[in-house]
């Protein structure tokens, strides 16, 4: 597994994935930053598998900290929406 990337202040961002119907966050996950966690959002968005597909306006994905892994030390931050899982469906071409 690849690990992720410091930011240019030595930490790495923390992200989770908010369930509007069951009205709480995921387990947060890490990740270099926001691109690189839209990126990992979007792939979960279009697996066919996932409840983020097959319920897309329920999922909306948020920043909520980070994490400096030199020190164990979580930084809350207040919850930034990164946007809905509907928005990161792609269009299928068939």
């Amino acid at each position: 597994m690849v690990q992720p990337v410091k930011d240019s202040a030595g930490r790495f961002g923390m992200f989770s994935i908010f369930d509007a119907k069951a009205l709480f966050f995921a387990v947060p996950f890490v990740s270099t930053n926001n691109g690189t966690a839209c990126r990992s959002f979007s792939e979960l968005v279009n697996n066919k598998d996932s409840d983020c597909y097959k319920h897309p306006d329920d999922y909306i994905l948020y920043r909520i900290g980070s994490w400096d892994d030199s020190h164990g030390i979580v930084l809350a931050e207040p919850p930034v929406n990164l946007g809905v899982a509907i928005s990161f469906k792609e269009v299928s071409h068939v």
